[in-house]
């Protein structure tokens, strides 16, 4: 989801599940739809669940009196299973931690381009690798519901499709070449909706959320043979209508359909075409959050969350001062008292291959923090590493981890440093022999405290190793010697594959240095 690419749809929607309505004796409500079926749930009145109602306001002391914002009945953490995942406990051993930063929502995203991880029963040939199955994700639904955190699905339903469409009943819809590494399922291929009919109904009975997520982000129908011809300005017509039909899939499963807001916004036309019900999710990564996408969907009449972003494709191997400053930004934005529709926020983890596992503990945590309380607590990172690694007296700790983040480059920077030559400029110079001091006295320190890590040290030490490939990034860009350092990228292979032993597939465009180990056999030789 980091593409600038917008093309979104045009159709009047399909009217679904909402075409003839009558209340049954058990109190649900049978709804005839023109998807040639029909189906009996309960009716779908928002998003009042056990999970979402159960407030962060205990001992922990995430209470807001006074505070003249308004609270998020919705926080959550989405991470990217379909494109990089940790070995199985990590997610059962998460839940508690995030329970505890404030979080009462886990967002799956379980299919993309690169991978499935779930083994879905009607169509197990999607599932990658390691997939968790229908009966271990259960179970992992029931540990999550024991921490108050329900588990909300993602299942890409129109682009990000490339695993679908590598399917043999898809085999000639597409075109070989396409000038742009988005995709899309075909909507009118004989295919397409049974295939996103199975998918959304073994979900329904896998997940009691009562919100499926339906994707629909970053389409491009320029792979569609049939599509050749259509003027990209018609496109938008093409999307509208096969939305519209996927949120009547959901619906007649009674569960509540959303989707990522980029299209809406970019062809805002639609947002007339759409049943009310439907959750978009807004998402900028970007600094300088500006709320008129939140305003507009608010006033379209949709519920909305806000999805900022701790790792999108501008982030390696630390979340730097951009990502806090984003998520800071969308927080209060969210939390403003006349955006009532703005409901919650979900923070986005995209892609862990551009990262070690640990890296990212310290600004979810701190995100998870800010949406429950609503503010910035200057203590807070001492206690994250005195409960978290187990610290006793963790100021200093605390004190580098602070520094290291603030200290973190941007992914373009890091590029210009390994590319060298002319990318080199005085500029990159400059900024990295500023940000050298810094990350060598966040590597001293976090060094010295690491023994005495009593909890997850494992992951403190993914900070370390992570922080000394920093290290040399900035060395060389200032132009000062370093060794070859093989152990370091060494370490940090190994770190690697003990942490995720399930094969990550990394597409072509992520960029050169995007994956973590290559960045590091490139700044350790």
């Amino acid at each position: 989801m980091v593409c600038s690419s917008r093309c979104a749809a045009d159709f009047l929607p399909l009217s679904g599940c909402l075409r003839r309505v009558h209340r049954a004796s058990c109190g649900s409500v049978c709804r005839q739809s023109r998807n040639g079926f029909c189906c009996r749930s309960p009716t779908l009145t928002g998003l009042s669940t056990p999970a979402r109602l159960r407030q962060r306001k205990d001992d922990a002391g995430l209470g807001t009196e006074g505070d003249e914002m308004a609270d998020l009945k919705t926080r959550g953490l989405m991470l990217d299973l379909a494109r990089g995942m940790e070995r199985k406990p990590y997610y059962e051993e998460l839940l508690p931690w995030l329970r505890e930063w404030g979080y009462n929502l886990l967002h799956l995203h379980l299919l993309d381009d690169q991978g499935c991880r779930l083994v879905f029963p009607r169509r197990p040939e999607l599932a990658s690798e390691g997939a968790f199955t229908a009966q271990e994700m259960r179970a992992f639904i029931s540990s999550a519901g024991r921490c108050g955190i329900e588990v909300v699905p993602e299942i890409e339903s129109l682009g990000h499709a490339s695993r679908l469409n590598a399917l043999p009943c898809f085999r000639g819809a597409f075109l070989r070449s396409a000038k742009t590494p988005l995709n899309a399922l075909d909507p009118e291929h004989p295919a397409t909706r049974p295939l996103l009919n199975d998918l959304f109904s073994d979900a329904a009975e896998i997940f009691p959320s009562p919100v499926i997520h339906a994707g629909l982000d970053e389409v491009s129908f320029a792979s569609v043979k049939r599509y050749r011809r259509v003027p990209k300005e018609d496109h938008w017509r093409i999307f509208a209508e096969h939305a519209a039909w996927v949120h009547d899939a959901v619906r007649c499963l009674g569960r509540r359909p959303a989707m990522w807001a980029d299209h809406l916004l970019s062809s805002p036309q639609m947002a007339r075409m759409f049943g009310k019900d439907l959750l978009p999710v807004d998402w900028h990564y970007r600094p300088g959050v500006d709320p008129k996408s939140l305003d507009f969907l608010s006033d379209a009449g949709f519920e909305v969350w806000a999805a900022p972003s701790t790792v999108w494709w501008r982030v390696r191997l630390f979340s730097g001062p951009p990502v806090f400053q984003n998520i800071r930004e969308f927080a209060s934005l969210s939390r403003a008292p006349q955006r009532t529709r703005v409901t919650g926020i979900v923070n986005t983890v995209w892609c862990s291959w551009r990262y070690l596992t640990g890296a990212v503990d310290w600004p979810i945590a701190w995100a998870g923090r800010l949406f429950a309380s609503g503010r910035e607590e200057p203590d807070w990172c001492r206690r994250f590493c005195e409960d978290f690694y187990g610290l006793r007296g963790a100021a200093g700790a605390a004190c580098a981890v602070e520094e290291l983040y603030a200290a973190a480059p941007e992914g373009p920077e890091i590029d210009a440093v390994c590319a060298g030559g002319e990318r080199v400029t005085p500029e990159v110079k400059r900024v990295c022999g500023s940000r050298l001091p810094a990350l060598e006295r966040s590597v001293q320190r976090l060094e010295k405290v690491l023994p005495r890590a009593r909890r997850n040290a494992e992951r403190l030490y993914d900070v370390v190793l992570s922080a000394r490939l920093l290290v040399r990034w900035a060395a060389k860009g200032a132009g000062v010697g370093l060794r070859p350092d093989p152990s370091l990228a060494a370490e940090c292979r190994r770190r690697w594959k003990e942490a995720r032993p399930y094969p990550i597939e990394v597409f072509p465009d992520a960029g050169r240095w995007q994956h973590v180990l290559r960045l590091a056999a490139a700044l350790c030789g």
